[in-house]
C-alpha cells in the first residue's frame, strides 16, 4: 500500500475531539477592613485552580505481523466489521477494545480499517493552590504558597494494547481477535500525568 496514499487518510495522532479547560482565582473577602496584625494573618489569602477534562487518545488496532505480505512490512491493519465500534460495550483496564469489531483480513490483502480510528480513555486533573504575601514593611515581602498539582489523585491511563497477536479461528467470518495475552487490556498509566503532588515554598523579597 506504499503507492496508495488514501490508505492511511486518517485521524491524527494528537487528533483529540474534546478538550475544556477552566482557571479560577480568587481574592478571599477576610481581612479588608482590618488592621494591623489581624490584617496580616488574614487578609489577602488567594485561591487558585485550573482544572481540565478531554477525551481520549486516537490509536489503530494492528494484526501485529504481516498478513499484508509486503516487502519491509512487520505490522499492517485488519478489517473493521461495520457498525461495530472499537470501544467495549462496558470498557475498563481489563478490556478495552470490542474484540467483535476486527477481523483477519485474507492473506496478502490491506485491511478496511482507518488510520487513528479507535480512542482511549478519557484524561482529567485538578491542580489548586493557596497564595499570601505577607508585608512586613515596605521593602520586605514573605511569599507563602501551598500547591497541590493532581489534587483529586486520579488516575489517567495510558493507550491499551492494541496489537492482535492471534487469532482465533471460526468458520465465518474468518477470525477474530484472540482473548488471551494483553490484547486489549491497559497495562499502565500515562506517563505525562503524575500521582498528587503537594509542596510548600516561601520567597522572602527585598
Amino acid at each position: 500500500m506504499s503507492n496508495n496514499r488514501g490508505y492511511d487518510w486518517g485521524n491524527s495522532s494528537i487528533g483529540f475531539k474534546n478538550k475544556f479547560t477552566m482557571r479560577v482565582n480568587y481574592e478571599l473577602p477576610f481581612g479588608k477592613s482590618a488592621s494591623g496584625l489581624t490584617k496580616t494573618a488574614i487578609g489577602g489569602w488567594q485561591l487558585n485552580a485550573i482544572a481540565f477534562w478531554q477525551s481520549g487518545e486516537p490509536y489503530t488496532v494492528t494484526d501485529g505481523q504481516n498478513l499484508i505480505n509486503l516487502p519491509n512490512i512487520t505490522v499492517d491493519r485488519p478489517n473493521q466489521i461495520s457498525g461495530q465500534s472499537c470501544q467495549a460495550s462496558n470498557p475498563s483496564i481489563h478490556g478495552w477494545i470490542n474484540y467483535n469489531a476486527f477481523q483477519q483480513q485474507a492473506i496478502g490483502n490491506p485491511g478496511n480499517e482507518g488510520r487513528d480510528q479507535c480512542y482511549g480513555p478519557q484524561w482529567r486533573g485538578l491542580d489548586f493552590s493557596v497564595f499570601k504575601d505577607f508585608m512586613f514593611t515596605e521593602k520586605y515581602r514573605l511569599s507563602f504558597r501551598a500547591e497541590a498539582y493532581n489534587l483529586t489523585n486520579t488516575t489517567n491511563f495510558s493507550l491499551p494494547n492494541s496489537a492482535i497477536a492471534a487469532w482465533t479461528v471460526k468458520a465465518n467470518p474468518a477470525g477474530v481477535p484472540t482473548s488471551a495475552g494483553a490484547f486489549g487490556q491497559i497495562t499502565s498509566t500515562n506517563i505525562g500525568f503524575t500521582p498528587r503532588v503537594l509542596q510548600l515554598a516561601l520567597k522572602m523579597t527585598f
